[in-house]
């Protein structure tokens, strides 16, 4: 039983890997540059060639233009030639695209016109549009780090409220601060993550808990590892637990190995924010039971609004 070979999809990359590989091979063998069409690609593609033929094809049709038609072809305005080459490409230009990428990132959108406005300036030479386009994406990719979502659930807040379990609130909501970091910790924003656990500390010098909701720190770098091992240090002067919350096994295995488990503690690692405030909470308990009543007694909530 035989079966037809299915159409590859056109992969403009590949296309361009092609090229420079040919390129690569001709400057070893001492013949010309080998160089391609991207407009003539792009017509194969509109006229839903499926398999390489369609090039070989293409190129015939080329030789013979060049050996036979160059004295018919020659009387045509370059106006004419471009108009063609601008109706081939045409169809690569997808506006829908660009405006889904305004709606879903207005980063990525702001990259895409800048490549295409600077292809269009630099033209003929579009590796430098290209170029461009790719600057100004990692610029832009570095810059959405540095200032990742971060929420700071303050003591007494009705943020921490929904928090906290119910039937540890009272023992909790002014004592426990919790930080949800959702980025990688990574040197672009240590300092950012670093501001918020401050400045959590300074607003609130009677808390006992900072909570760092891990779930969705990916990876940490040394910066991070340097700037939690600050973090222990100085909370720690002020009687104030770090405590870590669902930290993923890449990130567990970071701190491990840089010793900073041992630094935190390793009874300050809890699998979940609710494991974290059940386990805080009996220790509060526990250090009120011990401690003399004038020193055991919680501040005042702070006044919502």
């Amino acid at each position: 039983m035989s079966s037809t070979p299915s159409a590859s999809r056109w992969n403009e990359n590949q296309e361009l890997i092609g090229q420079g590989l040919a390129k690569i091979a001709a400057a070893f063998s001492q013949t010309m540059p080998v160089s391609g069409s991207f407009s003539r690609s792009a017509l194969n593609l509109a006229a839903n060639a499926a398999t390489g033929m369609a090039s070989i094809i293409s190129a015939l049709c080329v030789l013979v233009a060049l050996l036979l038609l160059t004295p018919l072809l020659r009387h045509l305005p370059q106006p004419v030639l471009a108009a063609i080459i601008v109706m081939a490409l045409w169809n690569l230009i997808n506006v829908r695209s660009l405006r889904n990428a305004w709606r879903a990132s207005a980063d990525d959108a702001l990259a895409a016109a800048l490549t295409f406005g600077a292809t269009i300036a630099f033209a003929p030479q579009i590796q430098n549009g290209i170029f461009t386009g790719i600057l100004a994406s990692l610029a832009l990719f570095v810059y959405r780090r540095m200032w990742p979502r971060i929420t700071v659930a303050e003591p007494g807040s009705p943020a921490l409220a929904r928090e906290l379990p119910q039937e540890h609130e009272e023992a909790l909501r002014v004592v426990l601060g919790l930080v949800r970091f959702d980025a990688s910790l990574v040197f672009v924003n240590v300092s950012y993550f670093e501001q918020a656990v401050f400045g959590l500390e300074r607003r609130y010098p009677h808390l006992r808990y900072i909570v760092v909701s891990a779930y969705a720190i990916n990876s940490i770098d040394a910066s991070g590892v340097e700037t939690l091992s600050r973090l222990v240090e100085e909370l720690s002067k002020h009687g104030i637990a770090l405590v870590l919350t669902g930290v993923k096994p890449q990130v567990q295995d970071v701190l491990e190995r840089t010793g900073l488990v041992q630094r935190i503690g390793a009874g300050n690692f809890y699998a979940t924010d609710y494991a974290a405030m059940v386990a805080l909470a009996g220790r509060e308990a526990a250090r009120v039971a011990s401690a003399p009543t004038d020193s055991a007694r919680l501040p005042a909530a702070p006044a919502e609004g």
